[in-house]
């Protein structure tokens, strides 16, 4: 009760904070034997807070900040020496000290302190929540405020420490970051609004943190190259870690042998860097409760497709200078679900092996590269499939009719290659597709009346084949007909209706 009497409540949320029984308080969660394992005060409208350039709470809505919690912590919250799970974030403690008394909480797990306008200075308050999984201090919804001043703290960063990242206003900084290497194991410096004016190398060694199970370093302005001599497998300990995500366009170096068969890794996704050099030909995943991904995209990787992908769901190796043709084996994966390969250099037939057994494959873009042939048949099988990008490649011949059975189609594009003959009728099928570019090709003949009945078209691109001029009136019709390109002088591109979707 003294915790709530610190505080302004104007949305009444501590309303069935009364009595001696606290596990039947609101946001308060307790085990059999009464101890309080669970605090959680987040504001429920978080999404509607945010903090202007001034330090001042303000609001997206009429009633947003009236839902978060004013005034200062009580000591006696960290009494509760049970807590598992602590969230505190979207509140308002007017620029107050992190309590000394967090250290007490030795069972912790889960602690958020974000958005909650504490301003400090992290030194060793933490160094006792060696059971600390994961932490969030972040300051994301900040008004932007490119006229960047440092908030000042009580203690100056110390110049050789590990980590040194301090968020906009209000700020708080990690100032002696020793503790991280014992007990941190989640690790966020996905900020589009994060500015370190003095300290934009990534700390790399944060990848020393022995029970790390996931580091994002996601659209922030960090930069520089992967130090090698840190990243020698013999001195890093990532055997615990999870999900590796490097989304920076400032990073670079040399793509390493070892990051694809680390043993608890489920998610590598290194997309937009300047990674360069060759893949490895086996990729190694480890198989979790959401689907493991490898994500490789716009980079500079060279060299051939991997031949073996092990527990493997989504890959992405887009704009790239990958060459050679794909690997028999990738269409043989039974448990992938997308295969993005757009933008390289490969070239050769489609694999037939693709969806030959029992398969889930959701995506599969080969557009953008010098692939001959025919559509293998063995397509018509890839039951799940909803986007098929084939476009901007030297394919030939018709669409087979074995496709037709991909009833879940929503995206077919086979632009810009040389695929001639009428009008592919297994199209009729596709009752759920929403894009169709059959442009570019030798198509020819008439658009058949069909075309009319996909109620759930939004862009249909015909241009630049041999069909005739004459658009069936049923198209001019379609409800959520968005974008239409068909061929001939008499019909120009045509905004049908806006395109914000």
């Amino acid at each position: 009760m003294s915790f709530k009497s610190l505080l302004t409540d104007p949305s009444n949320r501590l309303a069935s904070w009364k009595g001696e029984n606290c596990c039947s308080w609101k946001g308060i969660e307790c085990l059999s034997s009464g101890r309080v394992v669970v605090v959680n005060l987040r504001n429920p409208h978080p999404d509607e807070v945010m903090i202007s350039i001034n330090n001042q709470v303000i609001s997206n809505s009429n009633n947003a900040f009236d839902f978060a919690l004013k005034g200062a912590i009580s000591p006696l919250l960290f009494s509760l020496d049970h807590i598992q799970h602590l969230d505190l974030s979207f509140n308002n403690f007017v620029f107050s000290k992190l309590p000394v008394e967090i250290s007490n909480l030795t069972k912790l797990t889960y602690l958020n302190l974000s958005n909650a306008m504490f301003q400090d200075s992290i030194d060793m308050q933490f160094s006792n929540l060696t059971s600390l999984r994961s932490l969030d201090l972040s300051c994301a919804n900040l008004v932007p405020d490119f006229s960047y001043v440092f908030v000042s703290t009580t203690l100056q960063p110390k110049p050789t420490s590990c980590i040194h990242v301090q968020f906009d206003k209000p700020s708080i900084l990690i100032s002696d970051p020793e503790w991280f290497t014992r007990v941190y194991s989640y690790f966020d410096l996905s900020n589009p609004l994060t500015r370190v004016p003095e300290y934009r190398m990534v700390p790399w060694c944060i990848l020393q943190l022995p029970k790390l199970l996931y580091l994002s370093v996601n659209k922030n302005n960090l930069n520089g190259n992967v130090p090698l001599s840190l990243l020698q497998k013999s001195r890093l300990d990532l055997t615990s870690i999870v999900i590796l995500i490097l989304v920076n366009k400032s990073l670079s170096g040399a793509i390493l042998y070892w990051l694809f068969n680390l043993p608890a890794l489920s998610a590598l996704d290194l997309p937009m860097n300047n990674f360069e050099g060759v893949i490895p030909p086996t990729i190694q995943m480890k198989s979790s409760l959401f689907p493991s991904i490898v994500n490789l995209a716009r980079k500079k990787l060279q060299g051939h497709i991997p031949t073996q992908l092990e527990n493997v769901n989504v890959i992405d190796l887009s704009l790239n200078n990958f060459v050679g043709s794909i690997p028999a084996q990738m269409g043989e994966i039974p448990a992938i679900r997308s295969i993005a390969l757009s933008g390289n250099k490969i070239h050769g037939p489609i694999p037939e092996s693709f969806c030959q057994s029992i398969n889930v494959l959701q995506v599969l873009d080969l557009s953008n590269n010098s692939f001959s042939g025919i559509i293998p048949r063995s397509l018509g099988s890839c039951k799940s499939l909803i986007y098929l990008s084939l476009g901007q490649n030297k394919l030939t011949g018709s669409v087979p009719e074995e496709l037709e059975r991909v009833t879940s189609l929503r995206c077919l594009d086979l632009n810009g290659n040389e695929f001639e003959g009428s009008f592919p009728t297994v199209i009729e099928k596709f009752q759920e597709l929403e894009i169709l570019n059959l442009a570019g090709n030798r198509f020819k003949g008439r658009i058949p009346k069909f075309i009319g009945d996909l109620n759930h078209l939004r862009i249909l691109v015909l241009a630049s084949s041999s069909f005739n001029e004459s658009i069936p009136e049923g198209v001019m019709k379609l409800e959520n007909l968005q974008l239409l390109v068909c061929p001939g002088t008499n019909c120009p591109v045509r905004f049908l209706r806006s395109m914000k979707d």
